[in-house]
């Protein structure tokens, strides 16, 4: 299915650059219009991009009222992605607007190749297969990928099963482990890859506060992401800490999977033949710096997520 994905946009992209040849076309409309447009997933994604009341986040950057009601305490969004675009914008000396429209990360690719949106902006990961179709900046924050599991719930199958107990992420590859991921996400064609022996179920449209729940309900066995977001989220539910466990994938983990050992590098994505946009882009990555302890005290503990 994703081939065959990977085979329409492909030839999408092909039909689109035909009738754009301008290089300078998405930098050209982007200043002629004043607004730079990014594509975002449609579900929150703490610490990156979320909604709370503005009352409650001091001053903190936001992005775009999200209340449709008139009240004198709107929703706003929210996050490090959101104070990286408006960063963006400033640069570029123009405002921002949020496209969050996609309930999959791979179809973000559909709105930029579209011209729908100029970049995108969602936590993004830059992989070799979305470089066959579109552009990225340099990579802004790097984190690895972990598989978030219940120990009680895998000892009652192998203790049933009579097998060793699952004590590392590259043991979740046997044929009675469920794993739970986004879909359209970069972690759902991991899981695939990495435990082809167990059976991958994507969802649409969710936080991982969601996925965590699917595993704490015994709906799955476990689910993968971000080692990043998946670790404050497991941080700050006390009840979930007590039955759930992280289980990162180190180096030898892929090697034993028989992957090439990989971080999760997140970038900005852009249309390919960009040369001047992304030339602005990343002179003004040079001049930000996100790290996982920097997300956790200014977005987490400074937003107080």
């Amino acid at each position: 299915m994703y081939r065959f994905m990977l085979c329409i946009i492909l030839m999408f992209s092909a039909a689109f650059s035909m009738e754009n040849t301008d290089t300078s076309t998405t930098l050209q409309k982007i200043l002629e219009s004043k607004e730079l447009v990014v594509g975002m997933h449609k579900a929150d994604y703490p610490p990156f991009y979320f909604k709370k009341r503005i009352s409650t986040i001091g001053d903190a950057v936001y992005g775009v009222i999200e209340s449709n009601d008139s009240d004198d305490d709107p929703l706003v969004l929210i996050g490090q992605n959101i104070d990286l675009a408006e960063g963006l914008g400033k640069k570029l000396g123009v405002k921002v607007r949020y496209v969050r429209e996609v309930l999959r990360f791979d179809d973000l690719v559909y709105d930029l190749m579209s011209g729908k949106t100029h970049v995108i902006i969602s936590h993004f990961s830059d992989t070799d297969k979305r470089r066959q179709i579109i552009d990225f900046s340099d990579t802004y924050l790097s984190s690895d990928v972990c598989l978030l599991a219940s120990p009680i719930r895998l000892k009652k199958h192998t203790d049933h099963l009579k097998l060793p107990p699952i004590l590392y992420s590259r043991d979740f590859n046997q044929n009675f482990i469920k794993i739970i991921a986004r879909d359209g996400s970069t972690h759902a064609e991991t899981a695939r890859k990495a435990f082809q022996k167990a059976s991958v179920y994507t969802i649409f449209n969710t936080q991982y506060d969601h996925l965590m729940a699917c595993i704490e309900k015994g709906a799955f066995d476990a689910t993968i992401g971000d080692e990043l977001a998946l670790s404050i989220i497991f941080y700050r539910n006390p009840e979930g800490r007590k039955i759930l466990q992280l289980y990162p994938l180190y180096p030898e983990d892929y090697e034993a999977l028989g992957l090439t050992a990989k971080r999760d590098n997140i970038a900005i994505g852009i249309q390919k033949g960009s040369a001047e946009l992304k030339n602005i882009i990343n002179e003004y990555l040079k001049t930000v710096s996100f790290t996982p302890e920097s997300i956790i005290n200014d977005y987490v503990i400074g937003l107080g997520y």
